[in-house]
C-alpha cells in the first residue's frame, strides 16, 4: 500500500539555474513513488530562478495528481518547500540545512542541471530494504547539453553517453566519474559496490548520514562545510567506507546530468591538464584545497606509504603546476594551512568511528 513506504526527501539547491531548475525539480515531483517531499534551496540567485521556483511551487501539486493518475498511481504523502537564502552558502552547507530539515528516511541530493527517470526512487528502494548497512546508492546517469538546446527529454531519448555510474579512486589520488564520457554499450550493466555515489544524483540513507556526520562544538555537519563546493562527494564516500557502510551501484536507476567542463575520465597528464584549464578560477581553487583537506582528514599511512609511488608524482606535479602557472590558486595553500588544525580535529573523529579494515579499504584504489 501506498501509506506504507517510507517518506524520501530530495534536496536541490539553486543558483542562478533559470535554464535548468523547472526541469530538475519536475523530474522530481513526477517520481511513480507515493512518498515524496522536495525541499528546495535558492542561493540567492540573481537571474529568474526564484521566479520560476514561485510559480512551479504552485503548480506541482496538479502536475503530480495528473502524472500518478495517468499511471494508475497513487501519493500519500507530498509536499515541497522552497527556501530563501540571502547569501550564497555554497553546495555543502545548502544540502547540509536541507538535510538537517529533511523527514525522510532516505535523502536524495538532486543537482539543479540534473533529472531522475519516473522510476529512479521506486527502483532504488528496494536494495535499502534489503541491506541495511547500504549507506547510499548510485545510479546510471546519461548527459545531456544545455548550451545545445538538448533537454532532459532528448537525453532519455537517446540515452547514449555516460556521465557517471560511480566514483573511482586511482592510487595515486586522482579521483574520476566511472564512464563518463563515454558510449553506454552496455558495459556497465552490472549491480556492484562502488567506492562512492557521485554528487550530481547521490541516494542516502540518512542514519548513514548521521552515523558520520561530524560535530565541532555547536557545529554539525553532514557534507563538509570548509569545502564549500567540490571534492565534498568524495570526501563522504570516504567517511562512509571507512564507518563500514556501503555505496551501491544500480544502473537500473536512471538520470541524467549536465556535466561541467574539467570533469573527465581521463587519465594521461596531458588530457587531465587540458581539462583543468578550462575550468573557473573558482573551480582550481576549490579543487585544489579540498583534495588536500580530504586526504589529511581520510587516508590511512599504512596506504599512504604502499602508493608513495604512485601519488608522490602527481602531487610534485600538482604543486609545481599551482606555483609556477596558477598564481591566483596560491591562496589555496595559505587556506589548506589555515584550516589544519580543524582538519586534524575532524580526522580524529573520523578515525575514531572507523570499522573498516586497512585491507578492506585497499580494494578501492586502484
Amino acid at each position: 500500500m501506498a501509506h506504507d513506504r517510507p517518506l524520501v526527501t530530495i534536496s536541490i539547491l539553486s543558483y542562478n539555474d533559470e535554464e535548468t531548475i523547472e526541469a530538475a525539480v519536475k523530474s522530481a515531483a513526477l517520481q511513480l513513488y507515493p512518498a515524496i517531499e522536495i525541499l528546495v534551496l535558492d542561493n540567492n540567485s540573481q537571474d529568474g530562478t526564484r521566479q520560476i521556483l514561485k510559480n512551479l511551487r504552485d503548480r506541482l501539486p496538479g502536475l503530480r495528481a495528473a502524472h500518478l493518475r495517468e499511471h494508475g498511481k497513487e501519493s500519500s504523502i507530498f509536499r515541497c518547500h522552497v527556501l530563501e537564502s540571502s547569501e550564497n552558502l555554497g553546495f555543502a552547507k545548502g544540502h547540509n540545512k536541507l538535510i538537517s530539515l529533511s523527514q525522510g528516511s532516505l535523502v536524495l541530493l538532486l543537482n539543479s542541471d540534473a533529472g531522475l527517470d519516473d522510476n529512479f526512487i521506486s527502483y532504488a528502494l528496494p536494495y535499502f530494504e534489503r541491506d541495511r548497512k547500504l549507506a547510499a546508492m548510485q545510479g546510471k546517469l546519461y548527459r545531456y547539453d544545455v548550451a545545445a538546446q538538448e533537454t532532459v527529454k532528448d537525453a532519455k531519448t537517446r540515452k547514449s553517453v555516460i556521465d557517471t555510474t560511480g566514483l573511482v579512486l586511482f592510487r595515486n589520488r586522482r579521483i574520476i566519474n566511472r564512464g563518463q564520457g563515454v558510449p553506454d554499450i552496455g558495459q556497465f550493466e552490472n549491480e556492484e559496490e562502488v567506492f562512492g555515489a557521485d554528487g550530481a544524483a547521490p541516494l542516502y540513507r540518512k542514519t548513514a548520514l548521521e552515523d558520520v556526520k561530524i560535530c565541532l562544538g555547536a557545529r554539525c555537519e553532514y557534507l563538509d562545510e570548509d569545502f564549500f563546493a567540490y571534492k565534498e562527494d568524495v570526501d563522504i564516500a570516504w567517511r562512509l567506507r571507512l564507518a563500514g557502510w556501503k555505496t551501491l551501484y544500480v544502473p537500473g536507476a536512471i538520470g541524467y546530468h549536465q556535466r561541467g567542463s574539467g570533469e573527465s575520465a581521463a587519465t594521461s597528464y596531458f588530457k587531465i591538464l587540458g581539462e583543468r584549464r578550462k575550468l573557473s578560477r573558482f573551480a582550481k581553487y576549490h579543487a585544489f584545497k579540498n583534495q588536500r583537506l580530504m586526504q589529511l582528514k581520510n587516508e590511512l599511512p599504512y596506504l599512504l606509504f604502499r602508493d608513495m609511488l604512485r601519488w608522490i608524482p602527481k602531487e610534485f606535479a600538482s604543486w609545481f603546476y599551482i606555483l609556477f602557472f596558477e598564481r591566483f590558486t596560491w591562496k589555496a595553500i595559505g587556506d589548506i594551512f589555515l584550516l589544519l588544525s580543524r582538519m586534524l580535529k575532524k580526522r580524529r573523529m573520523i578515525m575514531k568511528r572507523r570499522s573498516a579494515t586497512t585491507k578492506e579499504m585497499a580494494r578501492w584504489f586502484v
